[in-house]
């Protein structure tokens, strides 16, 4: 990844907070802390993974955004796992929708099937991803004193970044 130029800054600052992470004693414990005091707090404290929270209009679970991706996953046949027992607008829910459209679309037959998947692919990006990674990302960097997960929020608005001028042709 560090080899393209648009993800090489956001690669190097994961690497320094891996490398960072090395230095702490009980590094495995301290990064499951700074997770939870992150994303299993409050929007006053944390970065929560939920786009409901950043583009929605209540500021609460569930909202609009979370209702739009339920509508999303039906229209494509993908279901949640049962035993993830989250807001379909959860950014793990999000990603993993990502991945399926990926996969759907490089089992077409056709060249036509496959670009209609990837220009849904183009929108979902655009709409349902970008519309609230770079504000998550914000936030995660406000309030991830150590790092690591800031940088990581980083590597994936970047990424997607560069995805979506991949899908748009560019």
């Amino acid at each position: 990844l560090a080899m393209t130029a648009e993800l090489k800054a956001p690669v190097e600052a994961l690497r320094a907070a891996l490398t960072k992470l090395e230095t702490r004693e009980d590094a495995q414990l301290e990064l499951a802390a700074d997770f939870c005091g992150l994303f299993l707090s409050t929007p006053k404290s944390g970065a929560l993974p939920y786009a409901s929270m950043y583009v929605g209009k209540t500021g609460l679970l569930n909202d609009k955004p979370a209702q739009e991706m339920n509508e999303l996953m039906n229209q494509y046949g993908i279901a949640q796992r049962k035993e993830f027992n989250e807001p379909a607008d959860h950014l793990a829910v999000e990603l993993d929708f990502m991945g399926n459209l990926i996969i759907m679309a490089n089992q077409q037959p056709t060249e036509e099937q496959r670009e209609e998947l990837m220009l849904a692919q183009k929108e979902f990006v655009e709409t349902k991803l970008l519309n609230w990674l770079p504000q998550f990302s914000q936030t995660c960097h406000r309030f991830d004193q150590f790092g690591f997960y800031a940088a990581a929020s980083s590597l994936l608005v970047a990424f997607c970044q560069l995805d979506l001028t991949f899908l748009a042709g560019e």
